[in-house]
């Protein structure tokens, strides 16, 4: 839009007399309308000039179609915030919001009565902390030339205000500045610049408007940095009477009372450090998760604004509480238009509610020892589930031995000893607690993770570039660095006494990147490491360092030019323990590698005797086995092992344990209730695996007798969605209080009633037959499934009490596709065929299809499940189970998920109980746990389901779920399962706090997210302009084609132990992947957009088994900077559709690719 440019002439003259008067220190009049001074309750409704052209309409809260103005001042605002672009586009979300539209809106809601602040982002779309793009007129300027155009543009602005008859009571030079605005040049860390410009916009709109406030907008009011920023401008040359109050943002967690406090000791510090006026310029919150919760936080952030002494808070705005037709997360409007009950609170005299009080509040007791130096977290679960104040505070009873965050729970281990970690409740004051014991730390390094400052630590150089802050990789603290000028330091700590041998050092790391040097050390040796982001965290190893005289120096080693940042947590360094032969020790089934430390027993190795791992001698014994673990999903698993133990009890100190994150979780290992060939199962339970998804697991046994002897086997470590066998009764561990189940059990009896067999025995192949039952055909095609033509006859043995929900088919037919295809009719929800039928033998699969659901059990499965019967074939039943949950259940368990999830969860289907089992003559069910091949699920999807976000779950009775994927087709997905579970269709959607509705990627991020592709951070932001890396990149085409990750190495640059060595050798073996000649594959560089094409165009193939088109290349205007190799490759991906250029016609082949980006492209891919 050019229009304003006609403005330009007439201003021009105008503007460089007032610039001339500013700098003479002579006021430039003007006629100003009187500005009342009261407490200012205010929306942002720019987005209404779009809203009503595009046709929508706004109601009040009798349901009556209303000027939402109007609406807005019955609900109490008086004031409303108006946002200015310099030049923007006609996008209806994104763009608009001119001179000419402002001042238009301007004057309508003047002539309603409303007070008017003004908010110029400098920028022609939206500025925020994550995006402060200089206006494209600008991009060329120096400081000067900069200056001048904020000057003639703000000059501009505030004339056709008072040319409208405007007065703008606020005027807001530049939106959310945490990181300075037009950047480059007036990016925070050119701090100097950034105060020249803001004076430059604040003295062009006191020339025209001398009473008019000036406001300084920071984002994240709650946060730590907010006086920092402001003293920064201060030491920078920003004099009083540059502004008048200090704005600030606030969107506050969905439980607000973890930073209330902290936004008004904010203000209150501001107010009084500065002599300004403080207002929170925008909030916002969910109310489609709960509207009394939003309603609540805006009572608290008025009455926190209005507490601030001296009378200097003076307001309060909502940013587009209108947005929801917009799809904005945080609007407070319904989606029927009338507002929601939170807007009630800008009504005079609005006060907090409490309709749902806290009862009580539950601390799950640890059963895990924290390590000095070590992190971990307190649990604390509130009910009801639906209270209305879902806040805690976290307290330790000692500090100087358990460090704990007052909001978040998160424990650090400081000394040995004891406390008690107590969580208090928002509401009412409820109390629980658990006792934390910190043992010894078995660390190498002091303070690795910084937890107790740099205790342990020296820094040498630049040692005021360092200091300790919470931007952690787990616990609560972590090394931070940061200077705006040129700085080089060492942090390092000397090891004594150490063992000589080999050992390996790591460390997490993330940052801004662009550092000069930036690696770890371990003596001499180094391992440099690129930071890409804030929260990009990575894991820098040196694999191989030789220790000869116990001692060693590690640390790391940083230098930059200047204004670059990065922190570094969570040191670690290991003894490489020697590796053990073992085919026995399984974990989860499959052979692994064991590392023993400590020393080697007598007898030590498998066992043709007892089918385990055989430890004994006839001296005390004192080792540890280890299996390493990567590439785990978050979650909370369970740990179990078999054991037996001859000649007594192994010593006190002997136990199974798993590291996770700094913290160990352990139970002692016994041998009671074992017996030759009958070993004990142990089990530890609630270990919490997070996002960087590794653990160690072993066990440590101690005898303190001369003569001893055991075994072990089968290890398992499951997350507690993956349903494990029974296990015979045993007595239960003393750490491990069972807690009863908040939903009902979904899990069917082991057993049931059975008429005595000699009275009338099992269903057999030659027992009562009975006519075969009448089978709708078979889809194959995943897109849909017929109902059953006729109610099939069963002819099961009687029962003692009758169930008409078991279909009994005695004599299964086999079609001509060589399949076997069992229709279920209304309300039966198990099918049993006898486990010797003839028409199982060499199947190719065994289909059973009911009104909603349809399972499709590969032959391989079935034999699966012949051989689970063993030698009790006759007489046995094979069991599909397929029970649907009450939806009293269903509603139980979604309220439990979303208390656990990061996203929003809504089902979208029904949730069935799958499972697949073998019933002996005596009524025992034998379940299979895990499926030999994947089995085929098929739920039908409820009309209103959105097909972007619905996916197939496994949903474990504890609320916690795992992505089972999920294909579209005709209202169906269709999912891959490989073990028995609940499985639902559920919406995941996810929300990040960078990624708002405006943003042009904002659908695809969430479809992308849904799918499980593409994850945010800790912090919860998405981070959509981070550059990708060829690694990465890779990895989200495996995921989102469903390939397994793994493989042999692929190439010589690929390290095994990285991360993404799976995906990487999968795509590999795919094809998508090929290298150089030299056979690297380079990744950690970063993606080409054209590199991205040519990776998708093979995936499109792979996917598709066809050739993509090959087109022609588009007519960009940079073709000739296309790579000879990718041209091919980008003609497709542009006759596919993948491609289409930037706006001005540009492809930019060798700039890199960004997450958002990647999130497009990846959408396209699998909605071809």
């Amino acid at each position: 839009m050019k229009k304003r440019t006609r403005w330009l002439a007439a201003v021009l003259t105008f503007t460089m007399l007032i610039m001339s008067l500013t700098a003479l220190g002579l006021p430039a009049q003007a006629g100003a309308v009187p500005i009342p001074q009261s407490f200012a309750k205010g929306a942002d409704v720019s987005w209404l000039p779009q809203m009503e052209a595009e046709g929508y309409k706004f109601y009040n809260d009798q349901g009556d179609e209303e000027d939402l103005l109007q609406i807005l001042k019955d609900h109490g605002i008086d004031s409303i915030r108006l946002r200015a672009f310099v030049n923007p586009s006609d996008d209806p979300i994104n763009g608009h919001n001119s001179i000419e539209e402002m001042v238009t809106l301007a004057s309508r809601v003047s002539a309603l009565g409303f007070r008017v602040m003004v908010d110029l982002h400098y920028s022609d779309s939206w500025a925020d902390p994550g995006k402060q793009v200089t206006p494209a007129a600008w991009a060329s300027d120096n400081l000067e030339q900069l200056k001048a155009h904020v000057s003639e543009y703000t000059t501009e602005v505030m004339q056709a205000l008072k040319t409208a008859g405007v007065t703008p009571e606020w005027v807001q030079i530049g939106n959310e500045i945490n990181n300075g605005m037009m950047h480059p040049l007036g990016s925070y860390s050119n701090t100097a610049n950034l105060v020249e410009l803001i004076q430059a916009g604040s003295h062009a709109a006191k020339a025209l408007f001398p009473e008019t406030k000036i406001i300084i907008h920071r984002a994240n009011g709650a946060d730590t940095g907010v006086d920092p920023f402001y003293a920064g401008l201060v030491e920078a040359g920003l004099k009083d009477s540059d502004y008048d109050i200090i704005g600030l943002s606030y969107y506050p967690d969905s439980i607000y009372t973890s930073s209330i406090n902290e936004l008004s000791s904010n203000m209150n510090l501001l107010a009084a450090k500065y002599g300004k006026e403080v207002m929170v310029v925008e909030v916002g919150g969910d109310v489609s998760k709960n509207v009394d919760n939003v309603y609540n936080m805006l009572v608290a952030v008025q009455d926190g604004v209005k507490a601030v002494p001296g009378g200097q808070g003076t307001g309060v705005f909502y940013w587009a509480p209108e947005g929801v037709y917009f799809g904005y997360g945080l609007s407070a409007w319904n989606p029927d238009g009338k507002p929601s009950f939170a807007m009630d609170a800008f009504i005079d005299g609005a006060s907090a509610i409490n309709r749902v009080p806290v009862q009580s509040v539950k601390v799950e007791k640890q059963t895990a020892i924290l390590e000095v130096g070590g992190t971990g977290s307190v649990k604390a679960t509130i009910s009801p589930a639906n209270a209305t104040y879902k806040g805690l505070t976290f307290t330790s009873s000692d500090e100087a031995i358990v460090k704990v965050d007052k909001y978040k729970g998160t424990i650090s281990g400081l000394a040995a000893g004891t406390s008690t970690v107590t969580a208090v409740t928002y509401d009412g004051g409820f109390t629980d607690s658990t006792e934390i014991t910190v043992s010894p730390s078995t660390s190498f390094i002091q303070n690795p993770g910084f937890e107790d400052g740099l205790n342990g630590w020296t820094v040498s150089g630049d040692s005021a570039a360092v200091n300790v802050e919470s931007d952690a990789h787990s616990g609560s603290a972590a090394l931070h660095y940061w200077s705006s000028g040129a700085a080089e330091f060492q942090i390092s700590q000397t090891v004594t006494g150490l063992e000589n041998g080999t050992y390996q050092l790591s460390a997490w790391v993330s940052g801004g990147g662009g550092e000069e040097t930036a690696e770890i050390f371990a003596g001499n040796q180094k391992q440099p490491f690129v930071n890409t982001g804030w929260q990009q965290w990575s894991n820098p190893t040196i694999d191989t360092v030789e220790v000869t005289d116990g001692t060693l120096t590690l640390g790391a080693n940083l230098k930059y030019a200047g204004d670059k940042w990065g922190n570094i947590d969570d040191f670690k360094l290991v003894k490489k323990a020697g590796s053990v032969s073992t085919n026995n020790l399984t974990v989860n089934g499959s052979k692994s590698d064991w590392y023993l430390s400590g020393t080697k027993p007598a007898t030590f190795g498998d066992s043709n005797a007892s089918g385990g791992f055989d430890y004994g001698d006839d001296k005390p014994i004192n080792f540890s086995l280890t299996h390493e673990m990567t590439g785990l999903e978050p979650g909370t698993y369970t740990l179990q092992a078999k054991i037996f133990g001859d000649k007594g009890e192994p010593s006190p100190g002997s136990v199974m344990y798993v590291i996770s994150e700094g913290q160990t979780y352990s139970v002692p290992v016994t041998y009671s209730g074992s017996a030759w060939l009958k070993p004990r199962t142990l089990t530890l339970k609630h270990v919490h695996i997070g996002e960087d998804g590794s653990a160690s697991l072993g066990f440590k046994v101690l005898t303190d007798s001369d003569n001893h002897y055991g075994y072990l086997q089968e290890v398992t470590f499951v997350r507690n969605s993956t349903t494990t066998p029974e296990v015979p009764s045993e007595p239960s561990e003393p750490s491990e209080p069972v807690t009863p189940p908040v939903t009902e059990p979904v899990t069917p009896p082991v057993t049931e009633p059975v008429t005595p067999p000699e009275e009338n025995p099992a269903p057999s192949a030659e027992a009562s037959p009975a006519p075969s039952p009448t089978t709708a055909p078979g889809t194959g095609s995943g897109s849909g499934w017929t109902a059953p033509l006729a109610t099939a006859q069963a002819s099961a043995a009687p029962q003692a009490t009758p169930q008409p929900e078991i279909l009994t088919v005695t004599e299964p037919k086999v079609n001509a596709q060589n399949q076997i295809v069992i229709p279920m009719a209304e309300g039966q929800s198990e099918v049993r065929i006898p486990a010797d039928a003839v028409a199982l033998k060499g199947i190719a699969a065994l289909k059973v299809e009911g009104k909603t659901v349809a399972v499709e059990i590969p032959g391989k499965v079935a034999q699966q499940l012949q051989a689970l019967a063993g030698q009790q074939q006759k007489g046995s039943m094979m069991s599909i189970l397929l029970e649907p949950r009450s939806p009293e259940q269903k509603t139980a368990w979604i309220l439990q998920a979303n208390k656990k999830s990061e996203a929003e969860l809504r089902t979208a289907g029904e949730m069935f109980n799958l499972r697949l089992s073998v019933l002996n003559q005596q009524g025992v069910k034998t379940p299979l746990v895990s499926f030999a091949e994947p089995v085929t699920l098929r739920l039908k999807v409820q009309e209103n389901g959105n097909p972007m976000l619905a996916g197939v779950y496994a949903a474990a009775d504890d609320g916690t779920l795992e992505y089972a994927g999920g294909t579209w087709e005709s209202s169906v997905l269709t999912a891959q399962i490989r073990q028995s579970g609940n499985y639902a269709v559920l919406e995941y959607d996810k929300s990040f706090a960078d990624v708002t509705p405006a943003d042009w990627a904002y659908s695809v991020i969430k479809e992308m997210a849904a799918k499980h592709i593409i994850e945010g951070d800790r912090e919860g932001r998405f981070a959509p302009k981070r550059e990708v890396t060829r690694a990465e990149f890779v990895t989200m085409l495996v995921r989102a084609l469903g390939l397994k990750a793994e493989g042999l190495r692929s190439f010589a640059d690929v390290d095994s132990s990285k991360w993404y060595s799976g995906d990487v050798a999968a795509a590999f073996a795919a094809g998508i992947v090929k290298g150089d000649s030299a056979g690297k594959f380079a990744p950690e560089s970063r993606i080409s957009r054209q590199e991205m094409a040519t990776l998708l165009v093979r995936a499109y193939e792979l996917r598709s088994g066809s050739k993509a088109p090959a087109g022609s290349l588009p007519a960009f205007a940079d073709a000739a900077k296309i790579d000879s190799w990718a041209k091919d490759a980008v003609s497709a991906a542009g006759s596919l559709g993948f491609i289409t250029g930037t706006p001005d016609g540009f492809f930019k082949p060798q700039a890199n690719a960004t997450r958002a980006e990647c999130a497009k492209v990846l959408s396209l891919l699998l909605n071809l």
